[in-house]
């Protein structure tokens, strides 16, 4: 494993953080923390951290169905949709103009750059 993030056994992401790192299931939304020495012991496939990784919910068995399959099965039954209940807020930024040096003021997004000029509009709204 070179990157800093891998797939481990081909279904869950294992994530570097130095020489330590993070094992996450996709599926079940679970995480562990791994030790530098649990890092090393999977990189080189001993059997005793395949117990290990097991005893914690995570295992070098094939999947039940395709990760896909199984991830949006438990996205349902989470009863997530990907369309909010209600709208909670909108934001309209008019221009980027901002100082930011309103006090209530929580967005620190604005760039300060010049609002768009007549030439740089699309054509159709050139005259408007």
């Amino acid at each position: 494993m070179t990157n800093d993030a891998d797939r481990l056994w081909n279904k869950y992401l294992l994530v570097a953080q130095g020489a330590e790192g993070i094992v996450f299931d996709p599926v079940s939304l679970g995480s562990a923390s791994l030790t530098a020495d649990e890092m090393k012991r999977i990189r080189d496939n001993e059997p005793q951290i395949l117990a290990e990784m097991k005893q914690l919910g995570f295992t070098s068995e094939p999947p039940a169905a395709p990760q896909r399959d199984l991830i949006f099965d438990r996205i349902n039954k989470l009863g997530m949709t990907g369309k909010p209940p209600r709208i909670s807020g909108y934001r309209i930024v008019v221009t980027d103009r901002c100082n930011m040096t309103c006090t209530y003021c929580f967005v620190d997004t604005n760039t300060g750059a010049d609002d768009i000029t007549i030439p740089d509009r699309r054509p159709e709204w050139r005259d408007r």
